[in-house]
């Protein structure tokens, strides 16, 4: 198999390998010796598996540079798998790859240095040695890139395991029973604990991302079916709530986030902030932010059946069908304003822009055909739920009120 690249290396006359070859063995020392000494990280004994394979790596280097001086077109996959896995090695360490890329650096500083000294007195020409610090210099590019792949490997591998690990915790927690032992095992294999309560969080699927990074360690995040799931892991503590709508708010998420619930009931949880985001996603609420389910169960009860919410809103607003267009949309405007002040007309009034006087006028209008009703706690509670369906689902309002 040819080596990539080939091609671009200039062409080295045998006798000057064979030249040059002797040296390897002290070269091979004079490396590790100025590795050790130039790059922190590897400023340790060169023993166990972490001076193996620095040894490993030099000598492999070393010598897979001077056959490629020979035949630059030779097979090198057996070899090129040392430095792929030297840059996983990197990612397993937790280092990033600037120490490795360094010795690298080093290693050919080092090596040209012992090679014109080994050339001269060799009595090699000048263009023979420009010749090889050519070579070298897309050697020392080949060998970096090579690691890269292999850093950029482990991390893609890693990330890949860590992903399936939390969406298989999310799918535990999930689960109608919910298994605490599965749960755990879960948990384990992540590094985190599941506490006594837990509360579950949905979004849209493209803000895994932004979700993940808002939570931080406290939460355990995925995409499941679809949609961004997230279990708050020690809901709480203190402030955590208000820490959460802080964080999501910011970042212009439209979340539904569920109630704390024991653990074992974490999916009641997940399932109360899945019919949030369905009503948040239908614009029956509004979106653009975080929303408690706590804070819009009367959304949720009235929206809880379509057909349900139908029937309220043609049973109850039924008197308003009859008028006409604008007539309907004032009077209803001010009954929504009316039983949300409780009857006050001056702040009726301030939030519909009119009169205390227009308040009133249309308020009699509004007894007038809804006879005894506003009077009526219960009729009142009836006419709150309908104007809510109504509100939340235009195609109601607009065919129906």
């Amino acid at each position: 198999m040819d080596r990539p690249g080939a091609a671009a290396w200039p062409v080295i006359a045998p006798d000057v390998v064979v030249a040059l070859r002797p040296i390897l063995g002290e070269l091979s020392e004079a490396v590790i010796d100025a590795v050790s000494a130039e790059v922190p990280a590897y400023a340790r004994p060169m023993e166990g598996e972490f001076g193996r394979m620095v040894r490993l790596g030099v000598e492999r280097a070393l010598t897979r540079f001077f056959d490629l001086l020979e035949d630059p077109g030779r097979g090198s996959d057996r070899w090129r798998q040392i430095y792929v896995e030297l840059g996983r090695g990197e990612f397993r360490e937790g280092r990033t790859l600037d120490a490795l890329l360094a010795a690298y650096r080093i290693g050919a500083r080092v090596s040209w240095r012992w090679i014109v000294e080994a050339g001269e007195a060799a009595g090699l020409q000048p263009a023979a040695l420009f010749d090889i610090a050519e070579a070298m210099f897309a050697y020392i590019d080949e060998l970096s890139a090579e690691s890269v792949e292999g850093y950029a490997s482990e991390q893609s591998s890693q990330a890949g395991a860590r992903e399936r690990a939390r969406r298989a915790l999310i799918t535990a927690l999930s689960q109608d029973p919910l298994s605490l032992a599965v749960v755990r095992r879960e948990a384990a294999r992540l590094s985190v604990r599941v506490g006594a309560s837990v509360a579950a969080l949905t979004a849209a699927e493209s803000d895994v991302g932004t979700v993940a990074r808002q939570l931080g360690a406290g939460a355990v995040v995925a995409v499941l079916d679809g949609r961004t799931v997230a279990y708050l892991l020690d809901p709480d503590a203190p402030g955590e709530h208000e820490r959460l709508l802080g964080v999501l708010t910011g970042a212009a998420v439209s979340a539904a986030i569920g109630p704390v619930l024991p653990v074992a009931r974490a999916s009641v949880s997940l399932a109360l902030a899945r019919r949030l985001l369905a009503l948040m996603e239908a614009g029956a609420l509004p979106g653009g932010a975080p929303r408690l389910v706590d804070d819009e169960l009367v959304a949720l009860v009235v929206h809880s059946d379509p057909h349900v919410a139908e029937r309220l809103v043609d049973l109850v607003l039924e008197p308003l069908s009859g008028l006409a267009g604008s007539a309907r949309g004032r009077l209803t405007e001010t009954l929504r304003a009316w039983l949300e002040h409780q009857g006050r007309a001056d702040a009726v009034a301030h939030q519909l822009g009119v009169h205390p006087q227009t308040v009133r006028y249309r308020v009699n209008q509004l007894r007038g055909l809804f006879a005894g009703a506003l009077d009526d706690p219960q009729q009142r509670t009836r006419l709150g739920l309908a104007l809510l369906a109504a509100g939340a689902a235009p195609g109601l309002s607009a065919e129906r009120i």
